[in-house]
């Protein structure tokens, strides 16, 4: 398991990505890195954590990866409950996430799944390591 952090980390404040200037500016000086990610988004399936599903950087990532070379890797990400379900199925259909909810503000139970998650890949990695 991977933790990319492509907006950069608050451990170094001039690094992080939060404008659309800085961003092209990200994609200019580090396109190698870029070039990983989107590879990534091809072969990996990705679990999004914190990701705001309408960031239009990892948007623009998951259009380009779904349009050049439609994966079979599903994503996933966890966020609260609320959206329209069209929204969702958009999500879906277009950027080929899986959308994992919990009860809005109660992040106590966004902890217990991610602790349910974990467990679930231990026991697939167990029962099959070739699998994972």
């Amino acid at each position: 398991m991977q933790i990319i952090k492509a907006h950069g980390c608050i451990t170094d404040p001039s690094k992080i990505v939060l404008t659309r200037s800085q961003y092209f500016k990200a994609r200019q000086l580090y396109s190698n890195f870029y070039k990983v990610l989107d590879a990534l988004f091809l072969t990996h399936t990705l679990f999004f954590i914190g990701y705001g599903l309408n960031d239009p950087d990892i948007q623009l990532i998951l259009e380009n990866t779904n349009i050049t070379f439609k994966s079979t890797h599903s994503h996933y990400s966890l966020i609260e409950a609320g959206m329209h379900e069209t929204i969702k199925r958009s999500f879906q259909d277009s950027f080929n996430i899986k959308l994992i909810e919990y009860p809005r503000g109660l992040y106590e139970e966004a902890n217990r799944i991610l602790g349910e998650l974990a467990d679930a890949v231990v026991e697939k990695r167990f029962s099959n390591p070739a699998a994972v």
